[in-house]
C-alpha cells in the first residue's frame, strides 16, 4: 500500500507554471542516509510581538524537519533526536531574498512551534537549541558584466521591489513551495522560489534536488537583455555564518560550519539549467562589503551574533546567455547538494528506490 502511496505522489500533476513534478534522477550517488524524518513547511503571517526587536517581513515560509515523528515519539525519543529549523522570505520592505536555516538537537528543538520561533526572532534571538548552528544565503544582486569583470549595469534584489507571495502545493503534501518574481527594466524577469520536500528526488524544474534535509533557494532569470553578446550575467549571493565558531570551510561545492558532530551547509553549484540543458558555469567565493547590514536584516544579528561572518559569492554565466535557472541549498548532517544542479539524470526506478527507503 506504501509502495502504491509514493508511486501516486511521483507521478502527480505539474501546478501553475513551475514544473514541480519529478524528473528522471538519482541521488543514490550523493552521500546521504535516506532515513525517515517528519517534515512540516507553511507560508505563516509574521506576527506583531510587543516590544520586538525588528518586524519581520509580512510574509515568511516556515520550515521544521525533525529525525523522529514529532507527533508520535516520547520524550526519550526527542532527547535522541534532531531538527533542523528555517525561515524564508521574498523581495520587499526592507529585505533582501533571504533562506536561513539552523540545526539543533533533543526535546525543545524537536517540538518547536512556528511561532515560538518566529516570536525568538522578532525579539531578537535565535531559539536556544539552535544557537550557533545557523547558515544563510541571500540573493543580492543581478547584473550585466564585461569579459573583464567590470560591472555594466543591473539591480540589487532589495527594497526597491515588491511582489506578493504565491503558494505551490502538489502531491499530498510532500513538497511546497513559495515563490514571486519581479519585472526589471520592463523585460527581465527574476523569480525567486523555495521549495522543501518530505521525499527525496529531483525536480524537472531546474533539475534541483530536493530532500527532507534541505532547504532550497531556486533562482531564475529570464530575458535579460545583454548590450553585448560577448558579456554575461552575473548573479551575486551572500553567504552569513557566525564568525569563528564551528570549522568553517569551502568543501568543494558547500560552504560549510560544524555543530558538534554535525555539519550545516549552504551549497553551491558548478552548473545550472540554461535553455533546458546543465550547463557548467563557474563561481568564486570571496570577503565584501556587506549589503545586508545597510537594510532592516535584524535576522542575521539575530542567528549569528554580532560578529556575523559574510563571504560574497559571484556566480559568472556563460557569454551571451540571457536566462538561467540555479539552485543554492540549506541543510545539514549529509550534502546531498555536492552535485545542485549536476546531478545526473538516471533511472527514475533508483528515484522510486530512494523515495521508497523513507517510508519502510
Amino acid at each position: 500500500m506504501r509502495a502504491v502511496f509514493v508511486l501516486a505522489l511521483l507521478v502527480c500533476a505539474a501546478l501553475a507554471d513551475f514544473d514541480f513534478t519529478w524528473a528522471d534522477g538519482n541521488l543514490s550517488d550523493a552521500a546521504y542516509t535516506f532515513e525517515y524524518r517528519w517534515g512540516h513547511c507553511e507560508k505563516k503571517t509574521s506576527p506583531t510581538v510587543t516590544g520586538g526587536y525588528f518586524h519581520l517581513p509580512e510574509k515568511l515560509f516556515i520550515w521544521r524537519s525533525t529525525s523522529c515523528d514529532f507527533d508520535k515519539a516520547d520524550k526519550d525519543e526527542k532527547e535522541d533526536s534532531n531538527a533542523l529549523v528555517g525561515a524564508a522570505y521574498l523581495f520587499g520592505s526592507t529585505f533582501y531574498p533571504l533562506a536561513i536555516v539552523a540545526y539543533g538537537t533533543g526535546k525543545k528543538a524537536v517540538d518547536l512551534k512556528d511561532k515560538e520561533f518566529i516570536e525568538e526572532l522578532c525579539k531578537g534571538s535565535m531559539y536556544e537549541p539552535f544557537q550557533n548552528g545557523a547558515l544563510a544565503i541571500a540573493a543580492v544582486s543581478v547584473g550585466e558584466y564585461y569579459p573583464n569583470g567590470t560591472f555594466v549595469d543591473g539591480t540589487m534584489l532589495d527594497f526597491k521591489y515588491d511582489c506578493t507571495p504565491e503558494e505551490y502545493k502538489q502531491g499530498k503534501g510532500y513538497m511546497k513551495a513559495m515563490s514571486c518574481s519581479l519585472i526589471y527594466n520592463g523585460k527581465t524577469t527574476v523569480t525567486i522560489s523555495y521549495v522543501a520536500s518530505k521525499i527525496a528526488g529531483i525536480l524537472k524544474y531546474g533539475m534541483t534536488p530536493v530532500s527532507p534535509l534541505s532547504l532550497d533557494m531556486i533562482i531564475e532569470v529570464q530575458n535579460f537583455e545583454l548590450t553585448d553578446k560577448a558579456n554575461h550575467i552575473g548573479l551575486t549571493l551572500g553567504l552569513i555564518g557566525p564568525s569563528g565558531l564551528g570549522g568553517k570551510s569551502e568543501n568543494k561545492n558547500a560552504w560549510v560550519i560544524t555543530k558538534k558532530k554535525e555539519q550545516v551547509y549552504a551549497a553551491l553549484s558548478d552548473f545550472a539549467m540554461i535553455r533546458n540543458t546543465r550547463t557548467q558555469i563557474k563561481y568564486t567565493i570571496g570577503s565584501g562589503s556587506n549589503p545586508l547590514t545597510q537594510n532592516n536584516n535584524g535576522l542575521l544579528k539575530v542567528a549569528m551574533g554580532d560578529n556575523a561572518d559574510y563571504q560574497a559569492v559571484t556566480v559568472e554565466f556563460p557569454d551571451g546567455e540571457s536566462s538561467f535557472i540555479y539552485d543554492p541549498a540549506l541543510g545539514a548532517n549529509s550534502i546531498v547538494y555536492e552535485a545542485g544542479a549536476s546531478t545526473v539524470a538516471l533511472s527514475l526506478l533508483v528515484l522510486l528506490a530512494c523515495a521508497l527507503l523513507f517510508l519502510f
